[in-house]
């Protein structure tokens, strides 16, 4: 609510918020219906709170406040305690994980480090509430809040099943699989390699008109012959789907791996042992030019 009468639109209080714009129309709908009356005037062109939604906004603001300060002193005292590191992986950074966790094994065994999946549209919205300390995900861009240390590159490929016409190539380019439907993970960590607007050159259907929640959801859809799909090379070599081939996409350029933390870290000895780990030469050398397994001749 309190994002939403800030910015007056679904669409960026969701981003802010590192949810969908359903979820937050949805999570509206529901404290409308708790309260009684509607809080927000709705129309095409703005959204506006209502007098009773301004009312309730202005008493929640402090207590809203209160709580989430509350929270974060919490999290940072039981962190300083168990001296834990919670850090966030994606499918594409598993390697990156790992190495990550090898570096801060030989370089601060006095941590501890804890690896958490993620998958969805919330990674981000994990890593601001700190449910995590750091994330390794692909392509971040620019996110407010957050900042962001590259690690290495991965190469593209497309992931197809096993007998299609591409299956057996050394490699394709974007007009080989112009005309297939592509599949896609549902959220931040789904964007497509190259971004959304290159998305729609290569199919038919907008990019996530078949999205689904998790990498092992989408290779099955791929083995099942549902559409194709476009990933980071790791995940091709860590992933022994025998019903899938990888074939790397020779005009589509390298995906970029980070190590992403929160602005509000800086300056702390979690921030500075992070940045540590990040600037490794070796973690960054051994994952920078990744060679993708290629398909059976």
């Amino acid at each position: 609510m309190i994002a939403l009468s800030e910015h007056l639109h679904f669409g960026r209080a969701a981003q802010v918020m590192q949810i969908s714009q359903s979820r937050m129309s949805q999570t509206i709908q529901e404290v409308e219906q708790r309260v009684g009356c509607r809080l927000f005037e709705r129309n095409s062109r703005q959204v506006e709170p209502t007098i009773e939604g301004r009312m309730l906004i202005e008493r929640i603001r402090p207590a809203y406040t209160a709580l989430r300060s509350s929270y974060r002193e919490a999290v940072n005292e039981v962190r300083r305690s168990k001296r834990t590191i919670r850090i966030g992986f994606t499918a594409a950074t598993f390697c990156y994980a790992s190495d990550l966790v090898r570096w801060m094994r030989a370089n601060a065994p006095e941590y501890g480090v804890t690896l958490r999946e993620m998958a969805g549209e919330d990674s981000f919205g994990e890593l601001r509430r700190a449910e995590v300390d750091a994330l390794l995900a692909t392509d971040v861009g620019s996110r407010p809040g957050l900042t962001s240390r590259p690690l290495g590159t991965e190469t593209v490929v497309l992931a197809v099943p096993e007998d299609h016409r591409l299956a057996h190539h050394a490699s394709v380019s974007k007009r080989d699989f112009t005309m297939e439907p592509m599949l896609g993970i549902a959220g931040p960590s789904g964007t497509p390699p190259g971004g959304e607007d290159a998305a729609t050159e290569w199919t038919r259907k907008p990019y996530g008109a078949d999205t689904v929640k998790t990498w092992h959801e989408l290779l099955a859809l791929v083995a099942a012959g549902q559409g194709v799909a476009l990933l980071a090379g790791s995940i091709a070599q860590n992933q022994d789907w025998w019903p899938v081939r990888f074939v790397p996409v020779t005009d589509l350029p390298s995906v970029s791996v980070s190590l992403i933390c929160r602005q509000d870290d800086q300056g702390t000895a979690l921030r500075g042992l992070l940045e540590r780990s990040a600037s490794s030469a070796a973690l960054a050398a051994q994952r920078s030019n990744r060679i993708v397994r290629k398909p059976e001749p």
